[in-house]
């Protein structure tokens, strides 16, 4: 398990979705750190 998302976004690729169910004014950050994670794979 993982604490945190930032632990999360460190590790490489787990899934081929991430789903991001958020508070609204949490989930940009979130959502923009593992678009470039997932894009540049």
């Amino acid at each position: 398990m993982f604490s945190n998302w930032q632990e999360l976004a460190k590790r490489p690729k787990l899934a081929n979705v991430v789903v991001i169910v958020t508070l609204d004014n949490l989930y940009a950050e979130l959502t923009i750190a593992f678009a470039i994670l997932y894009m540049s794979l």
